[in-house]
């Protein structure tokens, strides 16, 4: 068989622990909505209450983002419907809209 080494070299220790390295890290990731083929339903009024806003606001999604901190790749997928974010993700986005008004004399 002629395949690549995964290592250079003939360490058959560190392959081995490589392995049977079966350890799992649980990662909580912002705006998930579960596992593959799973899919929330987008919130139409949340994304429009988002688009409205933001361009009201004329404010880009790179400032956005830098408000809400989220990517702005994200952010597009929200206004877009392509991902659903969570509750504490909705209110993280909502609250960078509220500065916003408060910085733009928006009551």
């Amino acid at each position: 068989m002629n395949s690549y080494p995964l290592f250079f070299g003939d360490d058959k220790g560190l392959r081995d622990s490589f392995k049977s390295s079966n350890t799992t890290k649980i990662v909580k990731i912002p705006g998930y909505s579960g596992p593959t083929g799973v899919k929330a339903e987008p919130d139409p009024e949340f994304v429009a209450e988002v688009v409205r806003r933001r361009s009201a606001h004329k404010v880009t999604a790179y400032r956005m983002s830098i408000l809400s901190g989220f990517s702005g790749s994200y952010l597009s997928m929200v206004e877009n419907g392509r991902r659903t974010p969570s509750e504490e993700s909705k209110q993280k986005i909502r609250k960078a809209l509220d500065d916003l008004d408060k910085e733009n004399g928006v009551s």
